[in-house]
């Protein structure tokens, strides 16, 4: 039994040791990978590659079906051009109900890919001479259909004008059956050949088509003939440089977190921490090789959330530690501790883990681009971090019990076997003063934000933002003279640590060129180089409103939902109770955004949402508890018994806080200002989560519970 326990514990160490370094390296066979190395098969988006993107928005009332054609037609067309300009990895798709959202990593030339895929449509049928002689505009229709030989053919039909010059234009092909070239961007998509004069407006291309290739065809020339315009509302260009400078910092800042976690649960937890690292060194790989396989894009604020996983990873393995100190403090064996402790941690770890899934999905539904990045890493961190706590972690734990026969129980991180005191702090009945100072930062936060205004980023207000390396720092009235030259009421911001790098800030909605131009005049008065332009942005008023309805709506959802599953996991008063220490979060990293002027952008959604998660997270452990609780202590005041509850809790929270701060702030430390921004509130909301979970949620639930019994006893 000793030797198939070491075996089996040595075996996943080694395989998992193996399977890292493989991940890392990859198999060589010669020049050729039989096993190429892991981060080759993962996207990198445009905030770690540099490159463009641009959404645009078709002009039209139509809706529906109809809607739908123009909007998949025009995909095509830009799939078609991108395609032609030896792009990798782009990105392109439907985004709303009439939008349009590109993505081009990797873009050099940024300016002639924004011209390139942005003009409209050209679309010409061209004779063997290269003259003209009808254009997409006398083109009403073009559908797939089958002949009388069961092939695929694609169907034209003319207007009158079209009719008339298609006509004059196959009479002179016909005796020499000469093609008619059609052209879309000056690129031959189909050379028929013109067997006889063609009158009366409809027209048939034969060929060896199948299903797929004349549907793209007749889409192709619809596309051409469409009288829909499309305007673009949002778009964004950033420097290579700048991607891998984001890149570099943040892998350095993401390991550093992630060593530090690793080392704290060493030294916290002894011999369990040891075995918790293991654990979390299966949960990185199966999540890179999960994340890899989905041929997901990896960016910035998705660094962001697998460093959360990481700490929420962990989570699951404190709250299962803790329990087993606790058994082991009641004089439970080792094994039994083991047993005990992972079979009560489980409901806990799961109700808390779905909670912060369902702010998740939520993010998911209402994101664009990097904010959905952003939810499916934080929701596929969730699902694997739950496999190895509860699969991983206890295989290890067992096997390694089972070839070991330890004694001194401080190398299980328990100081002695004394039953530990329950509680020897009154949290509820100190409610009053935790609760006046939340209110007083949230008034004092909140009053700031009200009466000088919150620091709006251009994806709440639209405009435009260009940031431009000075490479040292220059004097400020000097560049807002530029600036005001183009628009008054633009504004120049410093960022970096050394303030070398500007960003100009304007409501007005500048396209490329104009952005191009603004930067010119920076160029010749300081003598800089092209690559100075770090990156430009240009978002519309509309998605700016958008953004604002959304983040109100996936706040108010997330909230809807999780006292949904709170009420019927627990009782409503639970839930309730849960939602207001949610909303206090909320409101304190609102606070913190208005105190510290942080700039109100599109990832503050995704950090709010995130710190709603969290909260709940931390929240539910309490409760899961007092619910535990409630059913040994009957005779007990539900005060007394919160009181117990949070005691036995606190240092969880304490110690879920510590990990996932680590993993968090030198990401923050390390990160550039980009992922700062995004970062910081994060910080915030995970103190704030741990501080509402200890002194507001429980005593909120006491008090809710004294108004239900005393209505009940009303009514007797």
């Amino acid at each position: 039994m000793r030797f198939k326990s070491k075996r089996n514990f040595f075996s996943v160490v080694i395989l998992l040791i193996l399977l890292t370094v493989l991940s890392i390296t990859g198999i060589k066979n010669g020049d050729n990978y039989i096993f190429a190395p892991v981060y080759t098969k993962i996207n990198q988006g445009l905030d770690l590659k540099g490159g463009v993107y641009v959404v645009y928005e078709a002009n039209t009332d139509k809706t529906g079906d109809d809607l739908s054609k123009i909007i998949n037609q025009t995909i095509e067309v830009f799939r078609k051009r991108i395609d032609g300009m030896g792009l990798t990895e782009p990105l392109i798709v439907r985004e709303g109900e009439n939008r349009i959202r590109i993505e081009l990593p990797g873009v050099k030339d940024v300016n002639d890919a924004i011209s390139t895929i942005g003009k409209t449509a050209q679309l010409r049928f061209v004779d063997s001479q290269g003259n003209e002689v009808l254009n997409g505009s006398h083109v009403v229709k073009s559908e797939v259909a089958t002949n009388g030989k069961n092939q695929y053919v694609v169907t034209l039909q003319f207007n009158d004008e079209g009719t008339n010059l298609f006509a004059e234009a196959t009479k002179q092909a016909a005796p020499t059956k000469a093609p008619i070239y059609i052209m879309l961007d000056e690129q031959i998509i189909s050379a028929p050949n013109v067997q006889s004069e063609i009158l009366g407006g409809s027209a048939e291309i034969s060929g060896n088509f199948n299903a797929k290739s004349a549907t793209e065809l007749a889409s192709l020339i619809r596309a051409g003939a469409l009288p829909v315009d499309f305007t673009e509302v949002e778009s964004s260009t950033k420097s290579a440089q700048l991607g891998d400078d984001a890149l570099q910092k943040s892998i350095q800042g993401a390991g550093i977190g992630i060593a530090l976690v690793m080392l704290f649960m060493v030294i916290y937890y002894k011999i369990p921490g040891l075995i918790a690292d293991i654990a979390l060194l299966a949960y990185m790989l199966i999540f890179i090789l999960i994340y890899s396989s989905l041929g997901a894009t990896l960016t910035l604020p998705g660094i962001a959330a697998l460093i959360l996983s990481v700490g929420m990873a962990v989570d699951a393995n404190v709250i299962i530690f803790e329990r087993i100190k606790e058994e082991i403090k009641d004089g439970k064996t080792v094994k039994t501790a083991l047993k005990n402790g992972f079979s009560k941690a489980l409901s806990t770890i799961m109700d808390s883990q779905i909670t912060t899934i369902i702010a998740g999905v939520v993010l998911y539904s209402f994101g664009t681009g990097p904010i959905k990045g952003f939810a499916v890493t934080l929701i596929l961190g969730i699902l694997v971090s739950l496999f190895t706590a509860i699969v991983v972690t206890k295989f290890l734990f067992q096997n390694f019990l089972g070839f070991t026969d330890i004694k001194n129980m401080k190398m299980f991180g328990v100081s002695d076997k004394i039953k530990e005191n329950k509680s020897t702090f009154n949290f509820v009945e100190k409610f009053k003063i935790f609760a006046s100072l939340s209110v007083i930062i949230i008034v004092a936060g909140l009053g700031l934000g009200i009466f000088k205004g919150f620091n709006m980023g251009i994806d709440f207000t639209g405009g435009t933002t260009i940031e431009i390396n000075m490479h040292k720092f220059e004097d400020h009235d000097k560049l807002l003279e530029i600036s005001h030259g183009f628009d008054t009421t633009s504004s120049v911001d410093y960022l970096g640590e050394d303030k070398s790098i500007i960003q100009i800030k304007t409501t007005e909605n500048l396209n490329d060129s104009q952005r191009k131009e603004v930067f010119a005049k920076y160029k010749e008065t300081y003598n800089l180089q092209d690559d100075d332009l770090v990156q430009s942005g240009y978002i519309g008023a509309s998605i700016g409103k958008e953004i604002q309805n959304k983040a109100l709506i996936s706040v108010l959802l997330a909230s809807i939902f999780m006292l949904i599953y709170i009420s019927f996991r627990f009782k409503f008063t639970f839930g309730i109770s849960a939602i207001i220490a949610l909303v206090h979060d909320v409101l304190i990293v609102l606070a913190v955004y208005a105190i510290f002027k942080v700039p109100v952008n599109s990832p503050f959604v995704a950090a709010v949402l995130t710190v709603v998660g969290y909260s709940i997270n931390d929240t539910i452990v309490v409760f899961d508890r007092i619910r535990e609780n409630k059913k040994s202590l009957r005779r007990m005041p539900d005060s007394q018994i919160a009181d117990i509850s949070i005691g036995q809790t606190v240092t969880r929270s304490i110690n879920t806080s510590v990990t996932t701060l680590l993993s968090i702030l030198s990401l923050y430390i390390l990160g550039v200002d980009s992922i700062k921004e995004f970062t910081f509130p994060l910080l915030v909301g995970i103190l704030s989560g741990t501080y509402s979970s200890i002194f507001i949620a429980s005593p909120l639930w006491v008090l809710f519970e004294k108004a239900r019994t005393k209505k009940a006893t009303v009514k007797k």
